[in-house]
């Protein structure tokens, strides 16, 4: 079942359903069920995924792959492998067998950092302080 988004209306007190599709969906669930859930969209922080990027990816995978951080044209393969180990999704591949398949990271910056500091803990990678990447990029 594909969820329906919505926006707040301008005195934000109540919602306001911008296609009259999405109304009819909704008025159609309206019919079939009694119960529903409503979950907030957090924004992602552009700050958090300045640092997962720029700070936390090339660290993980001088740590883990030993790719240096400084080689642009690695950039990419980097955020396949961080994306790989840390937000994927396993998927049959046409042999049958199992396969990790990266997923989007979109808003979900600030879940793969927690992630990422809990593996590092554990792991002995080094957490890259967020006070040093701000003086870095500046």
């Amino acid at each position: 079942m594909k969820p329906i988004k919505v926006t707040t209306n301008e005195k934000r007190n109540g919602f306001h359903i911008e296609s009259d599709f999405t109304r009819a969906r909704l008025h159609e669930w309206m019919k079939e069920y009694k119960w529903f859930e409503i979950t907030p969209i957090v924004a992602e922080s552009k700050n958090k995924r300045r640092y997962l990027e720029g700070a936390v990816i090339p660290e993980y995978c001088k740590f883990q792959y030993g790719i240096d951080p400084r080689d642009k044209s690695k950039r990419e393969a980097c955020r396949l492998l961080f994306k790989q180990d840390f937000h994927n999704e396993i998927l049959m591949d046409r042999n049958g067998n199992p396969a990790k398949v990266p997923k989007s990271s979109l808003g979900k910056a600030g879940l793969l950092l927690d992630t990422f500091t809990a593996w590092a803990d554990q792991n002995g990678c080094k957490v890259p302080s967020c006070s040093l990447y701000v003086m870095w990029r500046d």
